[in-house]
């Protein structure tokens, strides 16, 4: 099975490390004249944001493998993409399922941050710029390229769509 293991170990530590620094977030609400109180508050927001953008990454993933797309998993565990796409294997039902699969990740936490983030907290308003500037690269990103392929045009080539495996 082309499970990415490696990338689900480092992943879960983030989880992992990002629930710890929430944990300890809220003693350090009442301390902005503490700058190591508003570095837990930057740090628990960046880490959330980076829970976002690999749940974004695991959605892509799922959605493909859902659609029994051909995929590699990354060899490294700081790779960019978590998996190669084959595009010679694969066509536009699995492409198709891989992107929404990302969109629905990305919609799934924008909606956890949403309802259960202190939006008044500064770690909660990093998460949230952090999403947003998530989304915002996904719509000048991914979004366009899924339209495209949806209405018809060629699967992409690039770094993360791989020819033969």
């Amino acid at each position: 099975m082309n499970f990415p293991f490696k990338i689900a170990v480092r992943d879960l530590l983030l989880v992992l490390a990002t629930l710890g620094a929430w944990i300890i977030e809220p003693t350090t609400r009442h301390t902005t004249a503490d700058p190591a109180g508003t570095a837990m508050q930057v740090a628990a927001g960046v880490m959330a944001g980076l829970c976002a953008v690999a749940a974004h990454e695991w959605g892509h993933y799922l959605g493909a493998r859902a659609a029994g797309a051909v995929v590699y998993p990354a060899r490294r565990v700081t790779a960019v993409f978590m998996f190669g796409f084959d595009r010679e294997r694969n066509g536009r039902r699995e492409f198709m399922a891989m992107s929404y699969g990302g969109f629905a990740a990305s919609a799934a936490m924008i909606a956890l941050f949403v309802t259960r983030l202190p939006l008044d907290a500064l770690s909660g308003q990093v998460a949230m710029v952090f999403a947003a500037v998530g989304v915002l690269l996904t719509a000048i990103l991914e979004l366009p390229v899924a339209w495209r392929v949806a209405h018809g045009a060629e699967l992409p080539r690039g770094a993360v769509y791989v020819e033969g495996g």
